[in-house]
């Protein structure tokens, strides 16, 4: 579902999704969780559309099951969050977008859905690696999520 909502804004600005996502039910709130994802990956799109057209721009989302649950990664190829603003990007209020009308709220919230209506964790670091022979260096999200709430 959350696909339908933004694919076109991703084909439009030339993104590739690469989707590994096992079929894993969850049960619990599912228009927190999309709102979360949509933001996450709308906030990869504001970054990887900074990139010059001719390089690729790439999202990767990975789902899996992993000791009880449900796991879900979200990274991008945008070169990553600068080291003196990465501890900060959940706090509230703190955006890096005030010019173009961002609030500081996004992070924020999505940490509050998931770590306290979800019983989950959200973290984030910057990961290096290899797509196709190419390296690339990018953010990378990753959910924690109870199978069962």
């Amino acid at each position: 579902q959350t696909f339908k909502l933004i694919s076109s804004q991703f084909k439009s600005n030339d993104i590739e999704i690469l989707k590994l996502i096992d079929n894993i039910e969850v049960q619990g709130l599912q228009n927190e969780l999309q709102q979360v994802l949509i933001n996450l990956l709308k906030n990869a799109k504001e970054e990887l559309v900074k990139k010059d057209s001719s390089e690729k721009r790439l999202i990767f989302i990975d789902v899996f099951k992993e000791n009880g649950n449900v796991i879900v990664k979200i990274k991008d190829n945008a070169n990553g969050i600068p080291d003196e603003i990465i501890g900060n990007i959940f706090d509230s209020y703190f955006t890096t977008k005030k010019e173009s009308g961002g609030t500081g709220i996004g992070l924020y919230m999505s940490r509050q859905i998931i770590e306290e209506s979800m019983k989950g964790s959200i973290s984030v670091s910057n990961v290096d690696y290899s797509y196709e022979g190419v390296d690339y260096k990018g953010a990378e999200f990753m959910i924690s999520i109870p199978i069962d709430l």
